[in-house]
């Protein structure tokens, strides 16, 4: 009889075991999941960040073509814009046919980097230049 009591305990003693091998993979998983989902948050943010830093050097130019639609040029390098002290993005190139504007912009925020093509329609001299579209397009 001692010995199947003794038996016993070694089945509980084993069973206890597994089960907190059990739910300490369940604890790291849970873990990891919640670590891996902040960082693709964190970086969907960054992202954000950097399309609306391209987007305001999209207005911006719109704006500069408001002022003076016949005289804007872009040198080679391309025009930065701060958008505030600490951030800035750039507009790469402006191409003008007819009474239609492709504006090229990039910006950059931590890891993400967003490169911006729109298209403003410039309704004449004494109309206002609007945006008419934009899409994020892959930086070469």
């Amino acid at each position: 009889m001692r010995a199947l009591q003794r038996k016993n305990g070694y089945i509980a003693l084993a069973s206890a075991l597994i089960i907190a091998f059990l739910l300490a993979l369940y604890t790291l998983n849970a873990g990891t999941t919640a670590l891996l989902a902040r960082f693709d948050t964190s970086d969907y943010g960054a992202h954000l960040q950097a399309r609306y830093q391209a987007l305001s050097c999209l207005y911006a130019t719109a704006y500069s073509l408001t002022i003076d639609p016949t005289t804007y040029h872009i040198p080679s390098t391309g025009i930065d814009v701060f958008t505030d002290p600490t951030h800035v993005c750039h507009i790469v190139s402006i191409t003008i046919i007819a009474l239609d504007a492709t504006v090229i912009t990039t910006a950059s925020a931590r890891t993400a980097s967003v490169r911006i093509e729109g298209h403003i329609n410039m309704p004449g001299v004494f109309g206002v230049p609007t945006i008419t579209s934009w899409k994020e397009v892959n930086a070469i």
